[in-house]
């Protein structure tokens, strides 16, 4: 569990390093938008939901599979739920270029999502083998 958590903390890391420079090029070289503070917290917020969703995700792999499925489906239930009403919240609070905003955060929202859900299959991928196998 912990050298497994390691390796996904790791390739996190890697994920936020090749795209945290893309988007901030995006704002202010292509959009000549600054890219501010709600930026960032974005990409914080995004990096916090996906690690600790792998974390409770994790802890299922070891149940029956309809706990997994389940587990799996609620976590990015939530994980939308709780990002619509960030993305409502903080387009109130008033941001610059909101449209602008708004595409960027859904297309991190996506980015974030595709790489949780692939880290995900591979470990449920890792879990199954090891059942087989032990």
């Amino acid at each position: 569990m912990i050298k497994s958590l390691f390796w996904f903390t790791l390739r996190l890391l890697v994920f936020l390093i090749i795209l945290l420079p893309i988007d901030y090029f995006v704002f202010e070289a292509v959009l000549k938008l600054t890219f501010g503070f709600s930026n960032y917290f974005v990409f914080v917020y995004f990096t916090l939901v996906v690690f600790f969703i792998q974390i409770y995700i994790n802890r299922s792999l070891k149940k029956r599979p309809q706990v997994f499925i389940w587990t799996f489906m609620g976590a990015l239930g939530l994980k939308m739920f709780l990002s619509l009403l960030l993305l409502v919240i903080i387009m109130y609070a008033g941001v610059n270029e909101p449209k602008v905003w708004a595409v960027n955060f859904v297309s991190l929202y996506f980015a974030f999502s595709v790489f949780s859900v692939l880290q995900i299959m591979k470990a449920q991928k890792s879990s199954t083998s090891n059942e087989i196998k032990g």
